[in-house]
């Protein structure tokens, strides 16, 4: 049974980014720092499901969602323009394996994000600075953001910064609108920079990174190239707090066609090589909890009985299907292209 979020209160953060406070009636939900929510909410009568990453605390008596408007944003865009003091949204479960919980963290601790990717390790420095551990000798927070004005919880980290020494703040920005000065970088963040930050504690850094693609994958080339040890670098690996449904257009999967059976729902539809599953499922209306769109928080879990399907992504390394439920047939509807005749059911 999924339970209902209240909206307590709203707040923009910068002229696109907007935070929720939402209400638990039982209680904010046991989470670990850095992972994500699942939720639903229904728009012009029609259920859409998103996840977005949790930037508040376990501890804290509500849950703070801070989300991006983007183009073509659905869920994003409504929530910023249309959920009101006092409505509901349904939670439909907590996820993810990018947390500060699972991992041991070494004395030194670099977050590094870049635009809306900054929810997840957000929660990770509160959650840090409220252990009052004094094994963790430092914590940098670098994050990169077009201008000032762009920069999501500016104030909030300026002032955890003066409370707290250990707490070391750097912001780079492509274009300031401000001269640069000791905590705003003009540029964007690159290898050097980055060395720079882990010249003094390489051997004893933990790193957790959160962000749009390109970025995550710069920053880890230049890392691992510079002999990091990776076992201490996490990534989240999909920037949950931006709205991301994957692309309908597959290339390199034109010409043939087959057969999607779903028979619980009397479906029978012809569909072109290399269609996206969920598509499928959800231009026909076959009720399918679909949160990240992108293979990591396993809601779209459903039983392929006939036939074969690709994945798209590591499930996993995701930690969302386990290598029995893949032999069993169980795949992820979001990150599955339809390669042959199948027969579905839903989890």
């Amino acid at each position: 049974e999924n339970s209902l979020l209240t909206l307590v209160e709203s707040v923009f953060e910068t002229a696109d980014t907007k935070s929720f406070f939402l209400h638990h009636p039982t209680g904010t939900p046991d989470f670990k720092p850095g992972q994500f929510i699942n939720i639903g909410v229904t728009i012009d009568g029609k259920a859409h499901y998103r996840a977005y990453s949790i930037s508040s605390l376990p501890s804290d008596k509500l849950i703070q969602l801070t989300i991006k408007r983007v183009p073509e944003g659905t869920v994003s865009n409504w929530m910023i323009d249309r959920l009101n003091i006092g409505d509901q949204i349904s939670l439909h479960g907590i996820a993810g394996t990018f947390n500060i919980i699972d991992s041991t963290f070494r004395d030194n601790i670099i977050l590094i994000s870049a635009g809306c990717g900054i929810t997840p390790v957000m929660s990770m420095a509160r959650y840090l600075l409220s252990l009052n551990d004094n094994r963790i000798k430092s914590i940098q927070f670098i994050h990169c953001a077009r201008d000032e004005n762009n920069i999501i919880y500016f104030d909030e980290l300026r002032k955890l910064s003066n409370e707290h020494n250990k707490f070391k703040l750097a912001f780079y920005c492509s274009r300031p609108k401000k001269e640069p000065d000791s905590l705003i970088h003009k540029g964007r963040l690159n290898t050097d920079s980055l060395k720079t930050h882990l010249q003094d504690c390489f051997d004893n850094s933990s790193i957790y990174m959160c962000g749009p693609d390109e970025f995550m994958d710069m920053v880890k080339t230049g890392i691992k190239a510079s002999g990091f040890d990776m076992d201490h670098f996490h990534m989240e690996s999909f920037a949950i707090s931006c709205e991301s449904p994957l692309p309908n257009n597959v290339s390199g999967h034109e010409g043939k066609n087959h057969t999607v059976s779903v028979p619980d729902f009397s479906l029978e539809k012809e569909v072109t090589d290399g269609t996206i599953l969920l598509d499928i499922l959800e231009e026909n209306s076959i009720p399918v909890v679909a949160a990240c769109r992108s293979g990591i928080c396993g809601s779209c879990k459903c039983k392929v009985e006939t036939g074969k399907v690709e994945r798209t992504v590591d499930a996993i390394a995701n930690g969302t299907l386990t290598q029995e439920e893949i032999d069993e047939g169980y795949t992820l509807a979001c990150s599955s292209r339809i390669v042959d005749d199948i027969t579905v059911t839903l989890k």
